[in-house]
């Protein structure tokens, strides 16, 4: 059953390792994988080393919504969270999407919820890699 919260409050959640945990751990961790996607190209692979700015947009956006005990340890280890997350959800797309098509059919099948241009350019980023090991 979902929960609402009242506005101008947040949910109290305890990150461990750049997990959440707790009472509203798996929501904390759904609201991740939502902000990378809001605040991240789909070739980015490493958050850590994402500009100052967009990592300080990831944050605020979770603060938003959420209350944990922040410090620099703690945002190194969700940026190393996160960057699991979306190397796993890329993995996943390339499998369902790119794998055994051409090009030109990968890049007009986008999946729901990327970018057309953001997907042409990841696909013409797996297209090259591929080109490189043969």
């Amino acid at each position: 059953m979902e929960r609402r919260i009242e506005p101008g409050h947040k949910w109290n959640v305890s990150v461990i390792g750049g997990y959440g945990v707790g009472e509203q751990g798996t929501n904390f961790i759904s609201r991740m994988g939502i902000v990378i996607t809001l605040y991240c190209k789909i070739w980015h692979n490493i958050f850590s080393k994402l500009p100052e700015e967009t990592k300080n947009e990831i944050f605020q956006d979770l603060e938003m919504w959420y209350r944990w005990d922040r410090t620099p340890q703690m945002d190194k280890e969700m940026l190393q969270h996160m960057t699991a997350m979306h190397k796993s959800w890329c993995g996943m797309l390339k499998s369902k999407h790119y794998k055994g098509k051409t090009l030109e059919d990968i890049v007009t099948s986008v999946p729901v919820g990327v970018d057309p241009s953001d997907w042409r350019t990841m696909c013409e980023k797996w297209n090259t890699r591929e080109e490189q090991v043969k």
